[in-house]
């Protein structure tokens, strides 16, 4: 090649001839009427006043997204299908519903020591000419049996249709790569030595194909809570809630990645091949001829994979969440706030289908890798115009890259991955009552994520690209000012 001609522009000709502009256009729009009753002295009890509100809205919700079709169009070169603008691909789709809801709430305190809320709410959607309806309420009770104690509980149902685009998406394309685990895993490459199984096993290009859902289901819930909140002294509380929801018909989009993984687990008889989980995501995955290479048979290379829009059976998780706050007085110096939060999963299933065993997702990496635990804490200074805040974020362990491949933490090279810690701090001074300044920095000792030297040499990225991030420390430098405040 000449090399110099690559440091020549090109005429605008020759430009023109292989570049240009393209034109999508995506509006939404969402309209809605809502009216308000509220009465706040609606009957005496001994408590006090019961307070009831009632709402009424209605509305309707659209979306269309019509993409340059350049974008959605392919074309032959040398006998191969193409996209038209190469490497890319659009998402087109529009719906369009309509709906109403109405809602009561009633406050009632029984007595001095008890209060209890009630709330009901019915909803209805007109979708693609089907009716959604769907009713929902909510018992709380709150019982203060002396001033610096308050146990409170909880009870109620949730529902929530699925958004126009997880409904009337068209079949939209993409282009990517998967490590295909059961080929490689057939020729004896797998967790620790998967790096080394051979091409285009370790990586093969596929057309990827995801797509709405007209028919998907709304997604309901039950939940439940019940907790203490405790102020021994003054400026200082303490609260202990534990929580409990169940979702069904949750709607998720499938992973190329997990299904290629799960046909992995399916064929060595992790999972049970003639689970739906199995059966699903051999319909999704779509693959060549097959062949036998060193007297070993596979199943042919990874063309297509359909990631689309689809209801989950059942999700349901137990979770406890504490917070301790303290303000102290510190005289000419100002005052210190202290708060911190902890949060912890105690159980985390997932059904994907009816028909299949719930998975504990706590002890299956291969389904979920979510922070089990979390913790947060921040200690504020402020005095007179001034106030300086340190905020420290702990993400619990996660499962390494080779649990994940083997579904468990007994496998060699198996495990866990330490805790992530970020630290934020801010300084904000108030010349005005009405402007704030402030300098704020994240990430204050540019923590990066933590190395997980499980995965592959052919990875590019040593960690999850779902858990962690690479952004590093940050500056910012902020005014705001608050229109209408007086100075004074």
């Amino acid at each position: 090649p000449n090399y110099a001609t690559l440091y020549n522009p090109v005429s605008q000709a020759d430009f023109r001839s292989f570049a240009g502009y393209t034109d999508s256009r995506s509006p939404t729009w969402d309209n809605m009427v809502r009216g308000q009753l509220t009465d706040s002295s609606l009957f005496s009890l001994p408590g006090g006043d019961a307070g009831i509100a009632a709402v009424l809205e209605g509305g309707n919700q659209g979306w269309n997204s019509s993409p340059d079709p350049r974008l959605l169009e392919t074309v032959d070169w040398n006998g191969e299908t193409v996209p038209y603008v190469w490497g890319t691909s659009a998402t087109p789709g529009m719906g369009h519903r309509s709906r109403y809801a109405a809602t009561t709430e009633l406050k009632m305190p029984v007595f001095s020591q008890l209060t209890v809320d009630l709330s009901g709410r019915y909803d209805s959607y007109n979708v693609s000419g089907q009716k959604v309806s769907h009713g929902t309420y909510n018992l709380g009770l709150e019982y203060r049996p002396f001033e610096t104690l308050l146990l409170r509980a909880k009870y109620g149902t949730a529902f929530k249709v699925p958004t126009l685009s997880d409904e009337f998406q068209l079949p939209s394309g993409y282009y990517s790569g998967v490590y295909d685990y059961l080929n490689c895993g057939r020729l004896g490459y797998a967790g620790a030595n998967a790096a080394a199984c051979p091409a285009p096993y370790n990586g093969e290009q596929f057309h990827g194909i995801t797509y709405g859902n007209p028919a998907l289901k709304p997604i309901t819930a039950k939940v439940w809570t019940y907790g203490v909140v405790w102020a021994p002294i003054e400026r200082m509380s303490i609260s202990v809630d534990y929580l409990h929801w169940n979702i069904q018909n949750e709607v998720s989009q499938v992973s190329a990645d997990q299904l290629s993984n799960t046909e992995y687990l399916c064929d060595i008889g992790t999972l049970d091949p003639g689970s739906a989980t199995c059966t699903q995501a051999s319909a999704l995955v779509t693959r060549g001829p097959g062949q036998t290479v060193n007297g070993i048979p596979l199943l042919g290379q990874i063309t297509q994979i359909e990631t689309p829009k689809l209801n989950v059976a059942d999700e349901a998780v137990n979770a406890i969440t504490a917070n301790f706050a303290y303000v102290a007085d510190i005289g000419s110096f100002g005052q210190l706030a202290f708060k911190v939060s902890y949060s912890d999963l105690f159980k985390h299933t997932y059904q994907d289908y009816p028909t299949d065993p719930s998975i504990n997702e706590l002890t299956n990496p291969n389904f979920s890798t979510d922070f089990k635990s979390k913790v947060n804490g921040s200690l504020t200074w402020t005095r007179d115009k001034w106030t300086a805040t340190w905020y420290m974020n702990r993400y619990g362990s996660t499962p390494n890259y080779l649990a994940q491949v083997y579904n468990n933490y007994t496998s060699p090279g198996t495990g866990k991955l330490a805790p992530w810690i970020l630290s934020n701090a801010s300084v904000t001074f108030n010349p005005i009552k009405s402007l704030g300044l402030s300098f704020n920095v994240d990430n204050v000792f540019n923590k990066m994520p933590p190395v997980d030297k499980s995965y592959p040499g052919t990875t590019a990225t040593p960690y999850n690209i779902f858990n962690y991030n690479v952004y590093g420390r940050a500056y910012y430098l902020e005014a705001n000012y608050k229109f209408g405040q007086s100075d004074n």
